[in-house]
C-alpha cells in the first residue's frame, strides 16, 4: 500500500489481483473510495508519480499498468516482461518508469511507452530497483547479495556494492 504525496489518497494491492483506492480522511471513518479488478494474477508492487496524478501496478501477469488517480482509470498497460514484475517506480519527473522482474531491469519512456533501455547483470532474482532523486541513476539490489549503481545517461554499471 501506499500514500498519494499529498496523503488524501491510499491505495493497497493485493494478491486477489485487485487494487482499492482509499479516500484518507481523519475527521471520518475510512471508506474505500473505488476498487478495480487490475491484474490477472497477483499484483506486487505499486507507486505513484510524484504529482499523484499516475499510479502504477505491476505483477506475476508480467504487466506493468498505469492508472489515472483522478478518474481511476487505465491509461496504458506495458508490456515486455517474461517473469513477474517484482518492483516498478516513477523517475521523478514520471517521463521514465523502472521496472524489473527475475534477472532483468527495464526503463520506459512514458510518452512512447516503450522500453528504451534494459539491463540484465544481476545473477540472482532482482528485488527491487529505485531511481536516484535526480532521476540520472537507479540502484537495484537482487538476491546475489549485491546492489547496483547504474548511470542511465551512459548506460552502465558504475558500482557495485556487496557485503550482505
Amino acid at each position: 500500500m501506499k500514500f498519494s504525496p499529498t496523503g488524501s489518497l491510499l491505495v493497497s494491492a493485493s494478491s486477489d489481483e485487485s487494487l482499492k483506492f482509499w479516500d484518507v480522511s481523519f475527521d471520518t471513518k475510512a471508506k474505500e473510495v473505488t476498487l478495480i479488478k487490475a491484474h490477472n494474477a497477483r499484483i506486487r508492487a505499486i507507486g505513484f508519480s510524484c504529482d499523484g496524478l499516475l499510479l502504477s501496478s505491476c505483477g506475476d501477469d508480467k504487466l506493468v499498468k498505469i492508472w489515472s488517480t483522478v478518474d481511476r482509470r487505465l491509461q496504458y498497460t506495458l508490456k515486455q516482461h517474461n517473469n513477474w514484475v517484482r518492483y516498478c517506480e516513477f523517475s521523478p519527473t514520471a517521463t521514465n518508469l523502472v521496472s524489473c522482474d527475475d534477472k532483468l531491469i527495464h526503463i520506459w519512456d512514458l510518452n512512447t511507452k516503450k522500453s528504451i533501455q534494459t539491463y540484465q547483470e544481476h545473477t540472482g532474482v532482482i528485488h527491487q530497483v529505485k531511481f536516484h532523486s535526480l532521476g540520472n541513476c537507479i540502484a537495484s539490489c537482487s538476491h546475489d547479495k549485491k546492489i547496483k549503481l547504474y548511470d542511465l545517461r551512459s548506460q552502465h554499471v558504475i558500482q557495485i556494492y556487496e557485503g550482505h
